[in-house]
C-alpha cells in the first residue's frame, strides 16, 4: 500500500473507532473490549505509518516539519488506548460520557496531525 494511501486508510480508521465509540451507551457495553481492540489496531497502522515515513523519499525539510505531528500523534495513541480501557470499566453515565469527552478529544487531535502529515506529504491529498 501506498503511504499516501495509508494516510488515508488512517484517517478512516479513526473515523470508525469514533463511530463505535459514540454509540449508545447498551451497545457500547458489548463494543468496550472492541475498541481497546481498535486503539490497539490504531496504534499498529499509525507505527506503519511511522515506517513508511521513515523509508520514503522525503526532503529533510517535510520530515523536520512533520516530526513534531508524528510525536504528538504517537502519544496521543497511547492516551486512546488508556480511554478506550477507561471506557472498558465506566459504569456511571457521568463516568462513560467524561471517558468518551477525552476520546474526542484524542481523535480530534489524531485527525488533524493526520491531516498534517498528508497534507505535508501527499500535497495533491484532500485530506
Amino acid at each position: 500500500m501506498e503511504l499516501c494511501e495509508r494516510i488515508g486508510a488512517f484517517g478512516k480508521s479513526l473515523e470508525t473507532f469514533e463511530r463505535c465509540m459514540l454509540a449508545a451507551p447498551e451497545t457500547i457495553a458489548s463494543e468496550k473490549l472492541s475498541l481497546a481492540q481498535q486503539a490497539g489496531q490504531l496504534r499498529a497502522q499509525f507505527q506503519q505509518i511511522i515506517t513508511d515515513l521513515a523509508e520514503a523519499d522525503i526532503s529533510r525539510e517535510i520530515e523536520q516539519r512533520i516530526q513534531p505531528y508524528q510525536t504528538e500523534a504517537h502519544r496521543r495513541l497511547r492516551l486512546l488506548g488508556v480511554e478506550a480501557m477507561r471506557l472498558r470499566t465506566a459504569r456511571d453515565p457521568a463516568r462513560l460520557a467524561a471517558v468518551r469527552s477525552q476520546l474526542q478529544d484524542h481523535l480530534k487531535q489524531l485527525q488533524q496531525f493526520t491531516s498534517a502529515i498528508a497534507t505535508e506529504v501527499c500535497p495533491q491529498a484532500d485530506s
